[in-house]
């Protein structure tokens, strides 16, 4: 599984990393992947799309529940992982590396709040 050293968390438990000129990748983390259990379905949002910080842009379908996928940044799709899409899975075995969901163009960086990797595992020692 890939490292995630360079991902910034949103408390929602999905990550963005940079990717240069202005894109960041966007995933679910290893946390997440763990509680939902295997995954069965992303609904996506379409490139084009715009998302907002905080606000659920699409879902996550596994054996165990159905959960809102909520936006770590603010700014426009400009592609979906079709391999993800095709084979959610991979969001299982490899969250940060080949089971990323998004790119996304965030003009405006990465917003306030969102935390390392150290900051992420104290959030979640704070969660349990």
């Amino acid at each position: 599984m890939s490292q995630p050293s360079a991902c910034r968390f949103h408390e929602n438990h999905l990550w963005c990393r940079p990717r240069g000129d202005g894109l960041f990748v966007v995933g679910i983390s290893d946390h997440a992947q763990d509680n939902l259990g295997d995954i069965m379905y992303f609904d996506l949002p379409a490139t084009g799309t715009s998302i907002v910080t905080g606000e659920a842009f699409g879902t996550v379908e596994s054996i165990k529940v159905v959960n809102d996928l909520v936006a770590p940044l603010q700014g426009e799709v400009v592609e979906t992982n079709a391999a993800v899409e095709e084979d959610p899975t991979l969001a299982n075995s490899d969250p940060y590396g080949d089971g990323w969901l998004l790119v996304v163009h965030a003009g405006g960086g990465l917003p306030d709040g969102l935390m390392n990797e150290e900051a992420y595992e104290q959030h979640l020692q704070g969660e349990a």
